[in-house]
């Protein structure tokens, strides 16, 4: 075992919690501090654990300072190492998966709680070798090559290894061209783009991939890219291209925002070296792939709503228009919103600024301790992840608390929900409808009525809205607004 980490909760003073081998007055292999005044459950970063030697119980013991009471809640530990979780949990992957020769890629291991110092071994699968986390090589020869990644402990045990596939294939060289260069649309808008492939040498027609990348803050940058606006995939399709070169594209957003596309003739795989993820600086995408014909367009969605008049805000497929703020973040998994276990921070759509609204979202839980809220009516956090829930107000979402103006319906601290309407964990999807006037805010879950609260001019008085990310236990969809003004 070589850590341990807590979820807790501390309204109160907070204090620490001592894990103690064979009794409560053994040992301290670890401690953890617990901040107090925080409001919900959050995953607290994991501590190193001193080996005691041998096999023990471990007891948590909380301690604060002398006289206080009631410190904090304890509700899970999570325990990491070989003896503790078994072998590493180590995958592998590849900047780029197809490509003509010679093909540069690039490869990250990923192995979560692995010891401090640990080593990591690749066999590219041609003969050659390389070290560390992440590593390049360039194949020079056709065929299909498979690279393997050893992730080996100080101690010299091997903890876990995983590999990851690429393929080299004969390269087409030639012009590619796309129209239209630029467009303006409304969202939920029919879009077609054209591409034009010229080979040299007289080549067969050729798959075209087409890519569309949204611009996306919250998304963060690619692996090696410090600068430029982070842009998020949304769309990718392969098509055929015609006897004269053409391939044509459909397509549209929900969400408005801007966009680039790119067209490439890369024997299917991507056009960008990455995860996923663009990196545009001066209007430029600057790991769209070189090694393979491109061309680039660019697309502006204005918000548009739809019949009922809402806008939509999260599109199931990127983080199109939402910034960050604070630890931790969310990703995009299977059309929904996940926030990460890591702490505490709020996702809030920059995209576009509302006054009076109904914003509409849906979301479920695995606990009772999942912890979460909807961010309501703050100014641009300007990177003050408390901006938030102090300068607006935040409906929380928490079936299992202390004090009731903390559970789920709530304008957290401020008004208690009149009763708990949440669906139990993973039972199914719930549903807010949250109606902000003026000052008025009338709050309903799985349409029931469960709080009202009319507020002053002291809060409550930005344009944005967002999500909050304390823990990994929920998943939101269909987030969308509908203005009232």
């Amino acid at each position: 075992m070589e850590s341990v980490g807590f979820r807790v909760s501390a309204p109160g003073p907070g204090g620490t919690i001592e894990l103690r081998a064979g009794a409560p007055d053994g040992p301290v292999a670890a401690t953890a501090e617990v901040p107090g005044g925080t409001t919900g459950y959050v995953d607290l970063p994991p501590v190193p654990v001193t080996d005691p030697g041998g096999s023990h119980e471990y007891f948590a013991v909380a301690r604060g300072a002398e006289g206080e009471q009631d410190l904090f809640r304890l509700d899970a530990m999570q325990f990491n190492g070989l003896g503790a979780a078994g072998p590493l949990n180590v995958s592998a992957s590849s900047d780029l998966t197809r490509g003509p020769a010679p093909m540069e890629v690039g490869f990250t291991a990923q192995a979560p709680h692995a010891p401090a110092g640990s080593t990591y071994r690749w066999d590219f699968g041609d003969g050659a070798t390389g070290e560390g986390a992440q590593a390049s090589h360039t194949y020079t020869e056709p065929g299909e090559h498979t690279a393997r990644v050893t992730v080996t402990d100080p101690d010299g045990v091997v903890r876990g290894s995983a590999t990851t596939t690429v393929e080299v294939v004969d390269g087409v060289e030639g012009t590619m061209r796309l129209v239209p260069p630029t467009a303006n649309l409304d969202a939920g808008q029919q879009h077609r783009v054209t591409a034009t492939f010229r080979p040299e040498g007289g080549a067969a027609a050729q798959p075209v991939t087409f890519e569309v990348y949204r611009r996306a803050p919250a998304a963060g940058l690619p692996p090696g890219h410090t600068e430029g606006v982070p842009h998020m995939r949304a769309e990718r399709q392969v098509v055929q291209a015609d006897e004269k070169g053409r391939a044509v594209f459909e397509y549209s957003s929900a969400v408005a925002g801007s966009e680039v596309v790119l067209a490439c003739v890369a024997a299917g795989d991507s056009c960008s070296r990455g995860d996923g993820r663009l990196a545009v600086v001066d209007d430029e995408p600057v790991n769209a792939r070189t090694d393979v014909p491109v061309a680039v367009a660019d697309a502006t969605w204005r918000p548009a709503p739809d019949e009922q008049g809402f806008h939509t805000l999260f599109d199931g497929r990127s983080l199109a228009g939402w910034s960050h703020v604070g630890e931790g973040g969310f990703t995009v998994v299977d059309g929904v919103l996940r926030p990460s276990a890591e702490g505490r921070g709020v996702l809030w759509y920059s995209g576009q600024e509302f006054g009076d609204f109904v914003l509409e979202a849906e979301y479920e839980t695995d606990d009772v301790s999942a912890d979460s809220g909807l961010m309501l009516r703050f100014p641009d956090p300007q990177g003050d992840p408390e901006v938030p829930g102090t300068q607006g107000y935040e409906v929380a979402i928490l079936d299992r608390v202390e004090a009731v103006d903390q559970r789920t319906g709530s304008l957290r601290g401020v008004k208690a929900a009149e009763f708990l309407a949440a669906k139990p964990p993973q039972g199914g999807w719930n549903k807010f409808s949250i109606e902000v006037r003026g000052d008025s805010y009338v709050v309903r879950l799985n349409d029931q009525v469960v709080t009202e609260y009319t507020g002053g001019a002291d809060r409550g008085q930005g344009p944005f809205i967002g999500l909050e990310n304390a823990g990994d236990q929920l998943r939101f969809r269909n987030v969308r607004v509908r203005p009232l003004d």
